[in-house]
């Protein structure tokens, strides 16, 4: 890996980021992926967020060339692949089969075995003071030995990265919670006609009753004899007082 090519790599993904949109951010990463294996002159890199809570990975985004196969396990079996990232430690095996320290589980064992792995850096990193994300690349037809510089080279890559999903992350929950917020003044709105509706309707009893019983008075005379409906009224009217 030369200077200028690194150098450019870093200016041109920093720049292909400006002004994307939501849905292209995702894309773009992948183009940085690959870009990244001809910079580092590496066979695989993988990019993908931690879960805050400690549960698996929450998206994953990955470049290839041959020789490597694409990473298709479950990150959270690698336990101390993980721990080490999640401490904020660097993972950086030269011989990965044999580098490996005694407290790595068989899964790590066995995914090294069964992918013809040679060597691996990983870098941690870090969004407003808390870990983020985890960005690796893997040499799988040779072995290479890694340098401070190339970690933090690596880590740079990262971090250009890791700020655009935060903003694409960051804008889609902006709209998710507008869109929470429209629904909910929609629903009052409903309600509110619902409540005008309910509020006039029985505004409007209130005003018809006494027209009614009016109207209605000679009717009851008649059909009761007069009489009989004045001292029923006449009665009614004692027992109020």
């Amino acid at each position: 890996m030369t200077e200028p090519s690194y150098g450019q790599f870093v200016s041109q993904i920093s720049a292909s980021f400006i002004g994307l949109s939501v849905a292209e951010i995702e894309a773009e990463v992948d183009c940085a992926l690959q870009t990244l294996l001809e910079v580092f002159d590496t066979d695989r890199a993988i990019f993908y967020e931690l879960d805050s809570q400690g549960g698996p990975p929450l998206s994953i985004q990955q470049a290839v060339r041959t020789p490597a196969p694409r990473y298709v396990g479950t990150p959270s079996t690698l336990r101390w692949y993980l721990a080490e990232l999640r401490a904020g430690r660097t993972v950086a095996l030269a011989h990965a089969a044999e580098d490996m320290p005694a407290e790595a589980g068989e899964a790590e064992r066995e995914e090294v075995a069964r992918t013809g792995l040679h060597s691996i850096m990983a870098v941690p990193l870090h969004i407003g003071g808390q870990l983020a994300c985890v960005l690796s690349t893997s040499s799988f037809r040779r072995y290479r030995s890694w340098t401070p510089d190339d970690e933090e080279r690596l880590k740079v890559v990262g971090n250009v990265i890791a700020n655009a999903l935060y903003r694409k992350r960051a804008e889609t929950q902006l709209q998710s919670r507008l869109a929470e917020i429209e629904d909910l003044k929609s629903r009052l709105e409903a309600e509110n006609v619902v409540l005008r509706e309910e509020v006039h309707a029985a505004h409007g009893c209130e005003e018809i009753i006494g027209p009614v019983c009016s109207a209605s008075l000679p009717q009851l005379k008649s059909l009761a004899g007069g009489q009989g409906v004045s001292c029923f009224l006449h009665q009614d009217a004692s027992d109020t007082r």
